[in-house]
Order: structure tokens, then C-alpha cells, then sequence
């Protein structure tokens, strides 16, 4: 396919040559709106100097997006395509990565506007494809999306005949490529009519902590959030985890059989509180979960996935932030606060900076003397240092002392390229509460309250 060329202007190569994947519209010598969204382009410096290849969109403010460095690489050829995805599956697998992680995750893999999250289902030794498709360059790449995954599948296990592949244009972000949002397709699925979307939308899939034994999850991959799971907090759970099983914090906190309280705030299908209540058993503690999230479907989804385990747990059909008055009261053990993201855009900044604020002032003081305290922001434009001062704002309107014991964010089957901040999204701090007047739990604790709604 050729290619048409793009020019910038006079010092605007710096970035590109440095290795970032993006260019704007304003670093162009010329206007970008001859073209169709999604064209593939060669890009030159104002000397004529070859830079990249990839695909250009007049309709973003991101007018260029890098595919390659390699001026005879064929863009539109399903070998390249191939070689990307060969290349981020060895990376995850050198890295230890079994079970179900993310394949691809966009400019980190050089497959700008591709999310490709690889789910293995549990029950049958089979696999879910499930890809985000979110710019029009990749929408053309990608118009038919099944021919390259066949060819990708069949070159390992479980093969094509076990693979099924969800296809998500759902994303709000396409909106800004000037791409329509659509519903999720099932474009192909194991098993027979209504069956196939039916079996991939209550999925039972297999996640591991990488040496950890694996966890079983029933989850929605055709309807539920992003791709239908969050894998992107492996690495921080794994953190926690270590830090609940050091021996100083075993001594002092987990005697045998006493119980040991858990709030998970926004816990979507339960993936936080299942991993840390399987720690606290093997340590010899009885854990309590209690289960908070707006979606009753994901509580559903969530309470099944406890009962599994043999857990005891509350759930609390709730706005974290509308419904703060009806939060348990504590104290609590160990506390996870993992919002969505409450951050759209940088005029949303402040607004999102002081829920978070409200959130983890909340946490903290329901928290008791010697807990942990894991709080999260998956929001890209809240910075390590916002979210720092963040926390510090919370503690203060708390009342409460703490230690910041240890800092994570996304797994590194989400890479970040050094040369491109704004992969990174996912900050995670834990914190040790040291003083403070933490609420008792309000009521006796007998029979778990299930809330099941009916779509």
C-alpha cells in the first residue's frame, strides 16, 4: 500500500527521534486534512530526513501515530502485524506471564490504538481474545481483525479451535478519533447459538500472581468494563501480598481464627479481596470481606466469586463517593480503594483531585491502629506527585498518623516506554495506619447480604 508523506516543521523532530510515538498537529509544516483518518504516512524532518512510518487522523488533535522506524517495513501487510504480536507474546512470556494477562497494550508493543488482553479459561483449557480497538488507524489495520489472530493462534496452544475473540469498540476515547462507539461483538466463540456469547459473558477465567497458585474468577468478557477484567494489578497485589505475609505484621496482626476485616471499595467482581483473603487463611486468620461498588452485576459477580472460595463476605450496593453516609463503619484490617478513573480531561483536575481526596480521608478513618490501607488512581493525568499530596491532604483531614510503606502501579504486561510518560497510568500506595480513632462495625455480622438485580 503507499504511503503519503508528512513533513514538520523546523525543530519539532526532537521528540519523535527521541522515541516518542506521537505527533501533534501543530509540529506539521503543512495541514493534515487531506487525508482520510487512519492513512498511512511516512513522516520527514523539515531536512527531508526519513523518521517513521505509521498512520495519521486529521480529526485528532494526535495527528500522527508511530508504527515503525523501518522506512521498508509493509505496514499493511499481515506479517508485520504478526511479527508485533510474536514479539509482546515472548516478552510476556520471558517475564513470566501465564494465565491470562495482556497481550498487547498499544505504543508499549508498537500497535498504537490495539488492546489485546489474552483471558484462559479455567474450566475448559481454552482462551478468550478480547481486543479494544480505539483510533482509526487501527480500525483500517484491523478491519478484519480474524485472519491474523487464526494465523497468531494456531502457532501455539490452545489453537484456533480453542480460541474465541471479543471484539470492543465500546471505548468513550474513539469518540475523539472521530470513530462511532459501538456494542461489543462476539466475533467468534466456542460452542453453539446463544450459547457461545452467553458462556464468554459469565467466563470463568484463570488469573495468576506469577508464582502464586492460580485464582478462578467468573467474569463478563462480552459486557463488562474495558475488556471485562482489570489485569493490570497483578504486580501490586503480588506486593501486597508479601507484605501481609512478612513476619512482623504476621506476629502483630493475624492471630489464629481471629477474624480479619477487609473493605474493598469499587471491588468490581471481588479480584482484590479474593487474592487477599486467600493470604490471610494461609496465614491462619478468618477473613470478613466487604464488598462495595456501584454495579450490581459486578456485585453479583463478585459474591460468586467469594462464595467459591469458601469466603465470608457483605456486599454494599453503593456510590463510593454519593453514598459515603452508608459505608461500613470499621475498623478494618486492610482497606483497598480502587476508583475508576475520575479524571477525563486536565479541566477535570481539581474536581477529581478532591474525591480522591474525600475517598481516602474516608478510608483512613475506618481504619484500624496496624492496618493497611492500599489505595490506587488508574487516572493518567493524576501524577505521582499529585497523587502523593493527595494522600498526605487525606491524612491530615483524617486525623490520622501513617508510614508509606511501599509504592507500585501497572504491571509490566502494561509496559511503559521510557520515552513516552503517558503510558504510565496506575499509581498504588500502602500504607500502615499508626494512630488514629477508627469506627467499630456497626451491627452484628451474620448472613452476607447479596444484592441481585436482573439487567
Amino acid at each position: 500500500m503507499n504511503r503519503m508523506s508528512w513533513q514538520l516543521k523546523k525543530g519539532a523532530d526532537r521528540r519523535v527521534r527521541g522515541g516518542h510515538p506521537w505527533i501533534f498537529s501543530n509540529e506539521l509544516a503543512h495541514s493534515p486534512r487531506q487525508i482520510e483518518p487512519g492513512t498511512l504516512i511516512d513522516l520527514y524532518s523539515d531536512r527531508g530526513e526519513f523518521l517513521a512510518s505509521g498512520y495519521g487522523n486529521p480529526q485528532s488533535l494526535i495527528a500522527f501515530r508511530v508504527l515503525s522506524r523501518k522506512k521498508d517495513d509493509d505496514l499493511s501487510s499481515p506479517d508485520f502485524l504478526l511479527g508485533r504480536l510474536r514479539r509482546a507474546w515472548r516478552r510476556r512470556q520471558d517475564w513470566g506471564f501465564a494465565g491470562s494477562f495482556r497481550l498487547v497494550f498499544s505504543e508499549a508493543d508498537e500497535l498504537p490504538g490495539l488492546i489485546l488482553d489474552r483471558y484462559l479459561l479455567a474450566t475448559e483449557g481454552s482462551q478468550v481474545w478480547a481486543l479494544q480497538i480505539l483510533t482509526a488507524g487501527m480500525e483500517r489495520l484491523l478491519a478484519d481483525p480474524l485472519p491474523v489472530l487464526q494465523v497468531f493462534a494456531d502457532e501455539g496452544l490452545p489453537g484456533w479451535d480453542g480460541t474465541s475473540v471479543v471484539l470492543r469498540k465500546d471505548a468513550a476515547i474513539r469518540k475523539l478519533e472521530g470513530l462511532p462507539v459501538a456494542e461489543p461483538q462476539v466475533l467468534r466463540a466456542r460452542g453453539q447459538g446463544q450459547e457461545k456469547e452467553q458462556g464468554l459473558a459469565r467466563a470463568q477465567v484463570e488469573v495468576r500472581l506469577f508464582d502464586a497458585p492460580a485464582a478462578t474468577l467468573t467474569v463478563d468478557l462480552v459486557n463488562g468494563q474495558k475488556t471485562g477484567f482489570f489485569l493490570d494489578q497483578s504486580w501490586n497485589m503480588k506486593l501486597v501480598n508479601e507484605l501481609l505475609r512478612m513476619r512482623s505484621w504476621r506476629k502483630s496482626q493475624l492471630k489464629q481464627g481471629e477474624e480479619f476485616h477487609v473493605l474493598d471499595l469499587c471491588c468490581y467482581v471481588g479480584h482484590w479481596s479474593l487474592q487477599m483473603a486467600r493470604t490471610i487463611r494461609e496465614l491462619g486468620a478468618e477473613p470478613v470481606v466487604h464488598l462495595v461498588d456501584v454495579s450490581a452485576s459486578a456485585l453479583a459477580l463478585a459474591a460468586e466469586n467469594l462464595r467459591r472460595a469458601g469466603l465470608r463476605f457483605f456486599t454494599y450496593p453503593l456510590d463510593v463517593l454519593k453514598d459515603i453516609a452508608q459505608w461500613p463503619a470499621g475498623p478494618f484490617d486492610l482497606l483497598i480503594v480502587d476508583p475508576p478513573a475520575l479524571v477525563k480531561s486536565r479541566k477535570d483536575l481539581a474536581v477529581a483531585e478532591a474525591a480522591y481526596v474525600k475517598l481516602n480521608t474516608e478510608a483512613l478513618r475506618r481504619a484500624r491502629p496496624g492496618s493497611l490501607v492500599v489505595s490506587c488512581s488508574c487516572s493518567g493525568l493524576v501524577t505521582e506527585e499529585i497523587f502523593s499530596a493527595i494522600l498526605a491532604r487525606a491524612e491530615r483531614k483524617s486525623g490520622v498518623r501513617t508510614h508509606w510503606l511501599t509504592h507500585g502501579g501497572q504491571s509490566f504486561d502494561h509496559p511503559i516506554l521510557g520515552a513516552f510518560p503517558e503510558g504510565k497510568y496506575l499509581k498504588m500506595r500502602v500504607l500502615e495506619v499508626l494512630s488514629g480513632s477508627a469506627k467499630k462495625i456497626s451491627g452484628s455480622i451474620e448472613e452476607p447480604r447479596i444484592i441481585f438485580l436482573s439487567k
